[in-house]
C-alpha cells in the first residue's frame, strides 16, 4: 500500500495476515492422513508462498487468483 502527499508517493507500508498459532498442525495432521492440501489466494503469489511455507504446504500448491 502506498502513502502519499500532494498527490506523490512518499512511502509504502506492507501488510501481511497472521497465521494462526495452529494451523501448522492442522496441516500436518491432514498430511499424515494422506490429503493434499493447496492454497488459494487472492495475494501476490509471494506473500502466500510465504504463509505456505509457515503452514506446511509445499509452494506448488500455492495458486493465485483475482476476482
Amino acid at each position: 500500500m502506498g502513502t502519499g502527499v500532494d498527490s506523490k508517493i512518499v512511502g509504502a507500508i506492507t501488510m501481511i495476515d497472521e497465521v494462526r498459532d495452529d494451523a501448522r498442525t492442522a496441516i500436518d495432521a491432514l498430511h499424515r492422513m494422506g490429503i493434499q492440501t493447496s492454497m488459494l489466494s487472492g495475494d501476490k503469489q509471494e506473500a502466500a508462498e510465504a504463509v505456505a511455507a509457515k503452514v506446511g504446504i509445499d509452494r506448488h500448491q500455492v495458486h493465485r487468483f483475482i476476482t
